[in-house]
């Protein structure tokens, strides 16, 4: 009976240790935090490629608008139009009232891509667009405008 007690009380004591899922977003917040200045830094200094590593860790702790805004930036400035595109158009779907106007740059992004629906009738059926794999059935993908 002793033992049974002890196993219990460790048990519960792990159950009230572990932590909540409130404590758990925050610590999120705080790790995001962190890294997304780490990778503003990097942005600034004109490592994007890092800077785009570092926005991605950021995303993967909290999925939040801005950091989309700045991987789209980051892909921007290094010429990559169609990744660009994606992570923008992720931006443009959560974006508020009142968050600043787009830059140059990512408005230059969005007339140089368009987005594609491609639906097909058999829901097992690859999907490539210029020879690239981009989903089986029914797919929204972003392209460089311009004959495909």
């Amino acid at each position: 009976m002793r033992r049974l007690s002890i196993v219990l009380s460790l048990l519960l004591s792990g159950l009230w240790l572990a932590p909540a899922p409130a404590s758990a977003q925050r610590v999120n917040r705080i790790a995001a935090k962190l890294v997304f200045q780490e990778a503003k830094r990097l942005f600034q200094a004109g490592h994007y490629r890092a800077a785009i590593r570092a926005f991605q860790r950021a995303y993967r702790y909290r999925q939040h608008r801005v950091i989309q805004y700045n991987i789209a930036l980051s892909y921007a400035r290094l010429g990559y139009t169609v990744p660009a595109a994606r992570h923008l158009r992720l931006y443009l779907e959560s974006r508020r009232e009142g968050d600043p106007p787009l830059p140059h740059e990512l408005k230059r992004v969005l007339r140089k891509t368009g987005l594609v629906t491609i639906d097909s009738a058999n829901t097992g059926a690859a999907l490539f667009v210029d020879g690239r794999f981009v989903g089986m059935g029914r797919v929204d993908t972003v392209v460089r405008t311009g004959s495909h």
